[in-house]
């Protein structure tokens, strides 16, 4: 969850995609959820 958030921080300081930004953020936190990514684990 840290990574996705970081990512998410650097990416909504770009100027350019100021359009599709929210999009694109509620897109990288369904995958994430897909991919069971963001929990410490070591399934």
């Amino acid at each position: 969850m840290l990574f996705v958030s970081a990512k998410v921080s650097q990416l909504a300081l770009l100027p350019q995609g100021k359009v599709e930004a929210q999009t694109r953020v509620e897109n990288m936190v369904a995958q994430m959820d897909i991919e069971g990514f963001g929990a410490c684990s070591n399934i």
